[in-house]
């Protein structure tokens, strides 16, 4: 019973996430999250997710940019930044 639950979970999350991605939602979070639940069951699922995880794992898991080089404040008013 459990695992029919799983697998009916991971599909609805799935055509959930997919409307998602063009009505306001967490899409993308809520296909992710189907994938997980069907990847204790099937194999496809599980190598879908792992997949993704490659792929847009990492550049999440790096956090924001850096900063670029260059003053903290831009002038104001066309002044130079030393104040010249």
């Amino acid at each position: 019973m459990a695992r029919i639950a799983r697998i009916v979970g991971g599909f609805t999350l799935i055509i959930a996430g997919i409307f998602m991605l063009v009505l306001p939602g967490p899409g993308i979070l809520s296909i992710l999250g189907g994938l997980a639940l069907l990847s204790r069951d099937m194999v496809w699922a599980g190598r879908l997710a792992d997949w993704a995880k490659q792929k847009f794992g990492k550049d999440a898991a790096d956090g924001p940019d850096k900063p670029t080089a260059g003053p903290t404040n831009p002038p104001l008013n066309g002044e130079t930044p030393d104040g010249a």
